[in-house]
């Protein structure tokens, strides 16, 4: 994007579930303002993330555009996110799995 800037904002809940709490899944919406364009775009989505062991998660999150100034339509506004996460620094010197 050139300048000036683009700003966002995103806020989320989830709730933890699973035998060992190791499922968590939640909703998120978020606010993206395109400076100098005077554009507010406004997506919610689904999120979801599994805990691995101590060390390492898989996450992912979906938006889906519900307010903009241009036309997006439905097949130019997802937007997902897969991610792997590890974590050095949790305490345990040997990861345990959670998962059975």
């Amino acid at each position: 994007v050139k300048p000036p800037f683009v700003g966002r904002g995103r806020l989320g809940y989830s709730l933890r579930m699973g035998p060992n709490d190791d499922i968590t899944l939640g909703a998120f919406g978020e606010l993206i303002e395109i400076f100098g364009r005077d554009q507010l775009v406004a997506r919610v989505g689904p999120l979801a993330n599994l805990q691995i062991s101590d060390h390492l998660d898989l996450t992912a999150s979906f938006a889906f555009v519900v307010a903009s100034r241009d036309a997006l339509g439905l097949s130019s506004s997802d937007v997902g996110q897969f991610g792997v996460r590890y974590r050095w620094a949790s305490g345990e010197p040997v990861p345990v799995s959670l998962i059975p």
